[in-house]
C-alpha cells in the first residue's frame, strides 16, 4: 500500500471533520469548509485549508520519504471584526485534540499494518493572513508532522 500525499491530506481532514463547526456541505455533499488549496476568497468562517509544509527523505535514499509536515490553515475571523481572538479561541486546544487525543488518533487511515503514518501535532501559531491579497483573517496555523517510516 503506497502513502500518497493526497491520502495523508485527506486523512487529517477526517480528522479535523470531528469538529462540527468544519463541516459544511454544498448541494453536491462535498465539505466546503475544508480546502486542499489556499482559497482566493473566504465564503464563511471558518475555513480550513492545508499545504505542504515540507518533505524529509529518508538518509538512505532520495525517493524514501521519511516524514512529511502539513501546515493547516484554520481562517476564524475577517479582520474588521471585534471578536477576532473569541473566534480562535476553542480552537486552540479542540483543533489538535482531534489528531493528538489518543493514540488510536495518531494514526491515520488504516495504515496501521504498515506501522506508518502516525501523526503529532507539533505547534500552532495564531497569525493574521491575507487572503487573496488584500482581505485581511485572524487564522490558526496548524503543523502536523506524519512520520511514514
Amino acid at each position: 500500500m503506497t502513502i500518497t500525499y493526497q491520502a495523508i491530506i485527506d486523512q487529517l481532514h477526517l480528522r479535523f471533520a470531528l469538529l462540527p463547526s468544519l463541516v459544511r456541505l454544498n448541494a453536491s455533499g462535498q465539505n466546503v469548509a475544508l480546502l486542499t488549496e489556499e482559497p482566493k476568497t473566504i465564503s464563511q468562517c471558518p475555513t480550513l485549508y492545508s499545504l505542504l509544509e515540507h518533505v524529509t527523505y529518508a538518509p538512505s535514499t532520495p525517493v524514501a520519504i521519511s516524514e512529511v509536515v502539513i501546515l493547516s490553515r484554520l481562517v476564524v475571523a475577517d479582520a474588521g471584526s471585534d471578536r477576532c481572538e473569541a473566534a480562535v479561541m476553542p480552537y486552540v486546544f479542540d483543533l489538535p485534540a482531534t489528531i493528538n487525543g489518543s493514540s488510536e488518533g495518531r494514526r491515520l487511515g488504516n495504515w496501521i499494518a504498515l506501522r506508518r503514518g502516525i501523526a503529532t501535532v507539533e505547534r500552532a501559531e495564531a497569525v493574521w493572513v491575507a487572503i487573496g491579497g488584500k482581505n485581511l483573517y485572524r487564522a490558526l496555523d496548524l503543523y502536523t508532522r506524519i512520520t511514514l517510516q
